[in-house]
């Protein structure tokens, strides 16, 4: 179909902004208060939310007028970029924790959670990948199934890791205090019973 005869699917696009709507004013209904306290101004997150709202049309336009087959040549690239941002969240100085979970990353006054990048990158990458390999390279384990499980693997390693990064971290001390206490033990120095009992603690996590 050529771009000239492309028409908008309104059974998908109706609900969507319904769904939107609805969200504005539930987001409105819920943070009034907290504006009205905080910023003395009820409608400030509205306006966030408004500016991304108009942000995200203008990309949804971007999108539909752009030629779908220019999408697939970004699929690889896009599912490379969204690995090194969870990356990123996990290791440098810009990963935000909230809530005892590290899925922020932050630079300078603009924040964004990767893993919702991930989402679009994940379509992008299936949706290619599949109409790559057809139905005949599909059907085998090797390389119908096991890329797949690889990608979908790491991702939610990532995500785990970011989920429960304070229980990370705590493993992570009491991997080192027990590596400590054990070469002291190696040197001559300390006790055994203790070095054994900080590795009991980070094997029961």
């Amino acid at each position: 179909m050529e771009r000239g005869e492309a028409e908008v699917d309104k059974l998908l696009l109706l609900p969507s902004l319904g769904l939107t709507l609805l969200g504005i004013i539930m987001m409105y209904s819920a943070s009034a208060a907290i504006g009205l306290e905080k910023y003395r101004d009820p409608c400030f997150f509205l306006k966030r939310q408004g500016i991304a709202l108009l942000l995200g049309g203008l990309i949804l336009i971007l999108a539909y007028r752009t030629p779908y087959l220019r999408w697939r040549s970004t699929a690889y690239p896009f599912l490379v970029l969204v690995f090194v941002l969870l990356i990123l969240v996990l290791v440098s100085p810009w990963g935000r924790e909230v809530g005892g979970a590290r899925r922020w990353l932050a630079v300078g006054s603009f924040s964004f959670q990767p893993s919702e990048v991930g989402k679009l990158a994940m379509i992008l990458y299936f949706a290619h990948s599949f109409t790559r390999k057809g139905e005949k390279k599909m059907g085998g384990f090797v390389l119908g199934l096991l890329p797949y499980l690889l990608v979908l693997g790491f991702l939610f390693l990532l995500l785990l890791l970011s989920v429960f990064w304070t229980d990370v971290a705590a493993l992570r001390v009491a991997v080192a205090e027990a590596s400590d206490r054990l070469g002291r033990k190696v040197r001559g120095e300390g006790r055994p019973r203790e070095a054994a009992a900080y590795f009991e603690r980070a094997l029961a996590w």
